[in-house]
């Protein structure tokens, strides 16, 4: 994005081996940036950190998601150019799990899908919010509805060039086999 490539990851606190800290640098021609410190994510004992993701927007604005194993919430931080949004809880968890959270931006939206345990299967919701500091947030809707036998499994997001959310999502059936369903908003 912004003809830079961007990188995100999750290392250990050398303070406190109690958190995780996501971290992000850029690199624009030969010449890497300093890495920069988005937050930290507080973990339980051996507790992981997944699904970390990384979405830039032409305007450099970068986007990061990642949920907690045991926890099973997830986590969210922006960088608007200069600016830092910590890596904080997204206001998500409504019930005992959210998890496999994927996340797509452009210039004007962020998008962000991710699990939610409800009874069985674990179904996908999604929110969508402005790309700017304060963007207002839209509201969280469900993607994906129970139907048993299904369990999805970690979904994916990204736009087309009009800005359109695409999902694509593995769910498991019956007898081993898997199938793959694709939404469009």
């Amino acid at each position: 994005a912004n003809e830079r490539i961007h990188v995100v990851w999750a290392g250990l606190n050398n303070l406190s081996h109690a958190n995780h800290i996501i971290m992000y640098r850029y690199k624009e021609g030969d010449q890497w940036s300093p890495i920069i410190d988005i937050g930290p994510i507080p973990m339980a004992s051996e507790e992981e950190l997944e699904d970390v993701r990384l979405a830039v927007s032409n305007n450099g604005n970068a986007h990061f998601v990642a949920f907690r194993t045991k926890g099973k919430d997830v986590w969210y931080g922006a960088r608007y150019g200069e600016t830092i949004e910590p890596i904080k809880l997204l206001p998500t968890k409504y019930g005992p799990s959210e998890k496999h959270p994927d996340i797509a931006v452009d210039d004007n939206y962020v998008h962000v899908v991710w699990m939610r345990k409800v009874g069985w299967p674990y179904v996908i919701m999604y929110q969508k919010w402005e790309n700017k500091q304060g963007g207002t947030k839209g509201p969280i809707t469900q993607i994906t509805f129970p139907a048993q036998p299904y369990a999805n499994q970690k979904s994916r997001i990204r736009l087309d060039d009009y800005g359109t959310p695409h999902h694509a999502v593995f769910q498991k059936h019956e007898k081993g086999t898997k199938w793959l369903k694709y939404y469009k908003a």
